[in-house]
This record gives structure tokens, sequence and C-alpha cells, in this order.
């Protein structure tokens, strides 16, 4: 029903100028949930919390790549200043071959393009203020992130989670900046 159709998000136009770029924003949305995330998997965890326990929860954060070494071997003096460029250089030695130009020999670290996760909480691991009693009014909600998937049907690729967060919705914040 959700995923179903051409677009999980569309972003629509304010002017003429700004159509390219809102078919580029839901193109892009679209890529993020379904190619970089399992997107329909979190769809439906999220639904079928949604209709067993009454509350289904998604969340995002953006998560760094992975730090990653490569090794180079009889590299130019140009390569050896572009590949500089691109990373930090952790070991470098020159070699000179009799009759050629110098050759390097290198370690260069680099960090992986960081990219959005996109899941779902458990309702299990949802806390509310005492006070709450219709969620879209809640004034505190709270998610502690666990280190690992206790729920099978939940995904099973996470690799980090963090620490404990608080999240304020929207409203609350208003309704606390309204009362100061």
């Amino acid at each position: 029903m959700f995923t179903g159709g051409e677009d999980v998000a569309t972003f629509t136009p304010t002017g003429q100028e700004d159509e390219e770029a809102s078919q580029q924003e839901t193109d892009y949305v679209n890529h993020v949930i379904f190619n970089e995330n399992p997107g329909w998997l979190t769809f439906t965890s999220a639904f079928k919390d949604a209709l067993q326990a009454k509350t289904g929860v998604f969340k995002w954060w953006w998560e760094e790549g992975d730090e990653e070494e490569e090794a180079f071997e009889g590299k130019s003096a140009e390569e050896f200043e572009l590949a500089q460029q691109s990373g930090e250089v952790v070991s470098a030695e020159m070699v000179e071959v009799e009759g050629q130009e110098p050759a390097y020999n290198f370690v260069l670290k680099r960090r992986a393009e960081g990219r959005v996760v996109v899941d779902t909480v458990a309702p299990e691991d949802i806390t509310v203020a005492k006070d709450t009693v219709w969620l879209p009014e809640v004034h505190l909600l709270r998610h502690p992130l666990a280190s690992s998937c206790s729920r099978p049907d939940q995904r099973r690729h996470r690799r980090r989670f963090g620490q404990e967060a608080a999240l304020l919705q929207h409203r609350a914040r208003q309704r606390g900046a309204a009362g100061s």
C-alpha cells in the first residue's frame, strides 16, 4: 500500500524554478530508502508493530563510513600526489630503479562515505512521559539505543547504535517554548 506507488515521498515544487530540484529530491529520498536501506522490510516492520502494538516508530541517523587502508606499489609521482589529496598517507617509500623514474609504494587511509540509515524502533523499547495520554501530544519520547538486535523480525545488519538518546517531538518543544 505505502510502498506500492511510484514514490515513498514526493517533494512538491513551490514554483517553476523548483521543479527539477523537487524531482531530484524525490528521487534521492526513494533511492536512500529503497536502495541504501531495505525500505520494504523497514516499512513492513513498522506497520506490523503499529497493527500489533499500536506503535510503529521510524528512526533515522547518519552513519559514518569505516576507515579503510589500501596499499599501492610502483606508482608514479603524479599518482602519489593525487593519492595524498584523496586520503591520509600512512607510510610511503620511494623506490629508485636505474634508468627509470622513481616509483612510490605507499599505504593510503581513507574513510568510506557515510550514509543515512532508516530503521524501526521496537515498541517495547519506547518510553514516554508519565503524563502521556495520546502519543502525538507526548512531552518526551525516549528510546534507549541497544547494542544488538533482540527481535528476529528486525534487520540484522545493524552495526552500531551509539549512546542513549532522548527525542523531543516538535509539538512538545513548541509547548515548552510557549510555556517559558
